[in-house]
């Protein structure tokens, strides 16, 4: 009975240490992707309106022509982020 515990554990091991070596593996070389990233997060301005916005480089835009003013235009609130600025009630 000893014996078959001891077979039963060294195939466990064997098993288990490639499969802890392999993620290990997996595990350091993501990390080591991570350090190379670079966000190129900016902010923009929002043009009819002047609402500010962050986004990251590079900013893409395409027209999208509005037909009627926001809701209660010349009505602002004033928002702190990204910038201290206005925005309108879309």
């Amino acid at each position: 009975m000893r014996n078959i515990l001891n077979m039963n554990s060294l195939t466990i091991f064997l098993v288990l240490i490639p499969i802890f070596v392999l993620v290990l593996y997996l595990f350091l070389d993501d990390c080591s992707k991570l350090s190379n990233t670079i966000e190129g997060w900016t902010n923009y301005q929002q043009k009819p309106l002047g609402n500010w916005y962050t986004g990251f480089d590079p900013l893409e835009f395409y027209d999208v022509p509005r037909y009627r003013t926001p809701y209660r235009y010349p009505v602002c609130h004033i928002k702190d982020y990204p910038i201290k600025h206005c925005a309108h009630l879309d």
